[in-house]
């Protein structure tokens, strides 16, 4: 009998071993199968741990044995991937280790049990069962709430939340507070969610109050949020637009001041007849933004050409009420194209309104103001006046109409208006004010007299009554006058010219006049000797016999012209004799303007001149009292020494160079001219350097001299000289006589080059042998150990001495030899002298020979 342990499907092996006497050992081997231990499951579960969310879950298992037959699951939900129904998956080969889909349907919250059997061959059976939770089924959520309302500030809303194993139920809202019941708790983070929500968490089932203000046109989310206890969550939202705000109106202006009343008299008006607009409102969802006026009229800068190619900038009217955007400042500086048109309003209250709107609301903002931008209704005329008399005119203003012509009742008289004119006083003065009671009432009128005073034809006067109400508005009324004339010609010119003579060697002047008026009639000339005669024959066209001019005394022609300005012939019976020419012009309206031209007589002057010079012209028919300017202008050389005048009154004589002469009758006049002499002096400088040529004396003016300059052998001639100023560097110099002149020729010496050598040199105790030259010595002190020196010596006769060396028996005397005498030296004298007289003509070399005493 043979026993074993449990034994997991082995062969068994059995050896029989037999041993005889003789230890012959006999063996036989045999093996069984054995299999007594079950299958053993070492593992058996899902992935999820806890709780199955999803559709689907893994079933693993693991199976220890050698002889597995096969591996049976089984589950009581769902279905089983491949199995050979829902509820059964086999395996039968290869089973010890695998994993199952286990397919699931969906389920809120449900225990289901799945089993494992694992069978070997021999029969041994092993069986495990398992649970797990299965919730794949998120909670329901049902929201009931009221039906959005844009405009509110609140709303109430149900919830029911289903599900087997709920765990949480949370409100979120993104602004304002809640309010809900039930509540399971509650966690406030910093009171609100982010600063601007609320949060809470409630029971599955309950109602909430939401309160929500100062919301622009804002979207605001309600979120739920429900969670089991498997993590599966459901979360619903509604979201509102809430606009509980109204726009508002930032900012608003227009662009006219209140006219200026610094005293306070009146109320606050404006007379701007436009206004530009600027304004700015605000709000998150801006529907209309309306401008409203209760008078005038808004209007719009744009573009009225439809062609897009081309631009037509206008103001355009919207009326009194209209559409605008919700800012008007084009460039950000402030600027508008929208503006108030207040013209023609005459004293009256104006309203303007800015309307802003959005769905749930409006908001407006303006502000009345007193306008006044139209001026008075006035006039101005004149009364009935004669053109040819008026000096003076009578004007009549009046003030029709005017709402605020007087904004004070509590005073006298109020200042209105001034009337003016461009020529001439109104009552006396430059500008007359007019002022009416402060109580008037209009119409109201009075008179001023404008006085202008003597007016020529064609002269526009204009008179004109400014008038301005409370507010300032001006306007103007004018009076034109043009057809005055009490303002005789004006005569410009009234002369006449040098005498004439003609063909027939008749005496005759050219007279001329001009005169100027604007409405210019006639004119008429008289003479009182002699006739007159046109340049041109004048058709008249006219009766001559004149009106009411002036007519002289006693005259012998005269003469009518209907030209203002012309030129006629006076013929004269005698040209020394006095003559007298009179002129009346009138204009239209007999204005009269009178002029007179004498002479008293013609004559003639003859000047010459004695010597060389130039005394002027003289001249025929000069009138008498004619002063007549004589320059004497002396020829070079000669001098002016006077006039010499005959006339009517006798003989006299001036030495003035310029002569003004007055005209007493006919006269001669001549100028006396007389030729000039200078002295002339010539030298040198300095006399030893050479002789010139002696010309001084006194000499003619314009004769020419030559001089002549020989410089001395040791000399160069430097140049003429007049004062300081080189005048010729030739030896020869030749110039005319203009002036006394001092004419120097300057000399310069000449200079060479010089060697001086002695023999022996001095000592410390005497500078001894030495040369002198000219008495000064060569080498001295300075030179003292030096036996050879050379100096820049002038041109001409020298002394040389040679100095002997003499130390009275201290030994080392030096005697005098010879001199040496080499180049441009020369003596006359013994060359063994100790002085001698040289002659120095070119550089030199001098040479003293000294030896010591024998």
């Amino acid at each position: 009998t043979l026993t074993w342990d449990p034994v997991d499907c082995c062969e068994l092996e059995v050896t029989v071993t037999a041993t005889d006497a003789c230890g012959n050992v006999g063996y036989y081997t045999d093996s069984i199968s054995v299999d007594n231990l079950a299958p053993v499951i070492e593992y058996f579960g899902v992935d999820e741990e806890e709780c199955v969310t999803d559709g689907s879950v893994y079933i693993n298992y693991e199976v220890e044995e050698n002889c597995l037959d096969y591996v049976m699951i089984n589950v009581s939900k769902g279905c089983l991937d491949r199995g050979i129904d829902c509820f059964t998956w086999i395996c039968e080969s290869d089973c010890e280790s695998g994993e199952v889909l286990w397919k699931l349907p969906e389920i809120d919250c449900e225990v289901l049990t799945y089993t494992i059997t694992a069978v070997d061959y021999c029969g041994h059976t092993t069986t495990k069962e398992a649970t797990v939770l299965v919730d794949n089924m998120a909670p329901s959520i049902e929201l009931d709430i009221l039906e959005r309302d844009h405009c509110a500030t609140f709303t109430t809303f149900n919830w029911d939340v289903t599900d087997n194993c709920i765990e949480e139920v949370m409100l979120e809202v993104s602004y304002g507070t809640l309010d809900a019941t039930p509540m399971a708790y509650t966690v406030a983070l910093n009171g609100k969610l982010n600063g601007i929500g609320d949060m809470a968490v409630v029971g599955p089932t309950g109602n909430a109050t939401w309160t929500f203000e100062d919301l622009d046109c804002v979207d605001i989310t309600l979120t739920i949020t429900a969670i089991d206890s498997c993590g599966n969550e459901t979360v619903a939202t509604a979201t509102y637009n809430i606009d509980n705000v109204r726009p508002e109106i930032l900012s608003w202006e227009f662009d006219m001041e209140p006219v200026p009343d610094p005293e306070e008299l009146c109320d606050v008006v404006y007379n701007t007849p436009t206004t530009l607009l600027t304004w700015e409102a605000t709000d998150n969802c801006p529907e209309d933004f309306v401008i409203e006026v209760t008078a005038g009229s808004i209007e719009h800068w744009e573009d009225v050409d439809p062609d897009p190619n081309v631009t037509n900038m206008q103001w355009v009217s919207y009326g009194q009420e209209t559409n605008a955007p919700w800012k008007n400042d084009v460039d950000g500086q402030g600027n508008s194209n929208w503006r108030w048109n207040i013209s023609g309003l005459d004293c009256q209250m104006a309203e303007i309104t800015f309307t802003a709107w959005d769905a749930c609301g409006e908001t407006s903002d303006g502000t009345e103001i007193k306008i006044d931008t139209l001026a008075p209704d006035i006039s101005l005329e004149v009364e009935p006046y004669e053109p040819c008399e008026a000096e003076c005119v009578t004007l009549t203003w009046e003030i029709i109409s005017e709402d605020c012509l007087v904004c004070n009742d509590n005073c006298i008289e109020w200042w209105v208006g001034t009337i003016e004119a461009n020529i001439g006083t109104i009552d006396g003065q430059a500008k007359k004010q007019i002022s009416v009671p402060c109580n008037c009432s209009l119409p109201i009128s009075g008179t001023v007299t404008w006085c202008f005073g003597e007016i020529d034809c064609g002269t526009t006067l204009v008179a004109t009554f400014t008038a301005w109400d409370a507010a300032g508005n001006e306007v103007e009324a004018i009076v034109v006058i043009d057809d005055i004339d009490t303002k005789p010609p004006e005569i410009i010119d009234f002369s006449f010219g040098d005498v004439k003579y003609d063909i027939n060697e008749d005496p005759y002047l050219e007279l001329s006049w001009e005169a100027t008026d604007n409405c210019f009639n006639i004119a008429s000339f008289w003479v009182s000797q002699g006739s007159l005669e046109a340049t041109v024959v004048e058709p008249l066209g006219f009766d001559l016999q004149a009106g009411d001019f002036f007519v002289p005394d006693d005259f012998t022609d005269q003469y009518i012209s209907k030209k203002w300005k012309s030129t006629i012939y006076w013929f004269l019976d005698d040209p020394e004799a006095p003559g007298t020419a009179w002129l009346a012009v009138q204009d239209v309206c007999c204005n009269e303007a009178t002029a007179t031209v004498s002479f008293e007589g013609f004559f003639n002057l003859d000047v010459t001149w004695e010597g060389e010079g130039w005394a002027g012209n003289g001249g025929a028919d000069i009138e008498k009292g004619t002063i007549v300017e004589l320059t004497a202008e002396a020829s070079p050389c000669w001098e002016f020494v006077e006039w010499q005048i005959n006339d009517p009154s006798g003989y006299s004589t001036s030495s003035a160079e310029t002569l003004l002469y007055e005209i007493i009758g006919n006269a001669s006049i001549e100028a006396v001219f007389e030729l000039l002499y200078f002295d002339v002096t010539v030298s040198s400088d300095p006399t030893a350097g050479g002789s010139v040529t002696d010309l001084s004396g006194n000499y003619a003016c314009g004769t020419e001299l030559t001089v002549t300059a020989t410089p001395d052998s040791c000399y160069d001639f430097g140049g003429w000289f007049v004062d300081d100023t080189l005048v010729s560097t030739n030896t020869e110099y030749t110039f005319t006589v203009t002036e006394d002149v001092d004419i120097e020729a300057r000399f310069t010496i000449k200079s060479y080059n010089v060697v001086f050598v002695r023999s022996n040199s001095g000592t410390v105790l005497t500078q001894n042998p030495d040369i002198r030259l000219d008495g000064v010595r060569v080498f001295g002190v300075a030179l003292l150990s030096s036996t050879t020196t050379s100096d820049v010596v002038d041109c001409g006769i020298h002394a040389l001495e040679a100095v002997e060396r003499d130390l009275i028996g201290s030994g080392g005397d030096l005697k005098f030899v010879t001199w040496t005498l080499e180049g441009g030296v020369s003596t006359s004298d013994s060359l063994t002298s100790t002085t001698i007289s040289i002659q120095l003509t070119g550089d030199a070399t001098i040479t003293a020979t000294f030896a010591a005493p024998q």
